[in-house]
Parts: structure tokens; C-alpha cells; sequence
């Protein structure tokens, strides 16, 4: 079997070449094992990123409806504050009154022009 040195030769040959295999086996398996992994978590990091973003929209349209809703309640706490001034200035009048009441020393009070409202954004 081994008659000469290039027998020899060829056998270590022949071993290398199958220990290089084997080495070229074994990284490409870890290299597979490690974009499949690399793989998943992009995908984990996606699905949370998609969660983010829908929890971002979410409060968004809720800030919205708040926001449209809050315009009615400023409105009518508007409403009911001019209602209170009015019936203050009414009983502050009718006091007045029972002081002087012909109302004699003071002049009537001229009608207010309204003003339009300015819309804040």
C-alpha cells in the first residue's frame, strides 16, 4: 500500500482535504445557525416597532376626539360663566336700584357689538 513517499503524500493529502470539509461543514452550519437567529430577531424587533407604532396612532386619534370634545366643554363653561356675570351684574343692578330707584343717577348702557371669534389652532 505505502510503496512509495508520494503514497504518503497522497493519504495526508487526501486527509487534509476531508478535515477541510468537515471544518467548511461545520462553519457553514454555524453561519446558517446564525442568520437564522439574527433573522428572528429582526423580526421580534419589527413586531414590536409595529406595536409602537400602532399605540402611537391610537393615543393620537384619542388626542384628537379629546381635543374636539374639549371645544364643546370650553364653550359651555364659557356659557356658564357669562350666565353667573350676568346675574351678578343683575343683582349688583337691582341693589343699585333700591339705592336710587328711579335710577336717576346713572346714563343706560349702550349695546355691545359682538365680535367675531378668532379661531385658535
Amino acid at each position: 500500500m505505502l510503496e512509495t513517499s508520494k503514497d504518503v503524500l497522497f493519504i495526508v493529502l487526501a486527509l487534509c482535504a476531508l478535515w477541510l470539509t468537515v471544518f467548511s461543514c461545520w462553519l457553514l452550519y454555524y453561519c446558517i445557525k446564525i442568520l437564522r437567529d439574527a433573522s428572528k430577531v429582526i423580526d421580534s424587533i419589527q413586531d414590536r416597532l409595529r406595536g409602537i407604532e400602532e399605540a402611537v396612532h391610537m393615543v393620537k386619534e384619542k388626542i384628537e376626539n379629546a381635543s374636539s370634545s374639549m371645544r364643546v366643554v370650553v364653550e359651555s363653561a364659557a356659557m356658564v360663566v357669562k350666565y353667573v356675570l350676568n346675574r351678578r351684574a343683575k343683582k349688583a343692578e337691582s341693589e343699585d336700584a333700591q339705592d336710587d330707584p328711579f335710577g336717576m343717577d346713572e346714563e343706560p348702557e349702550a349695546p355691545r357689538p359682538k365680535q367675531p371669534r378668532k379661531k385658535s389652532f
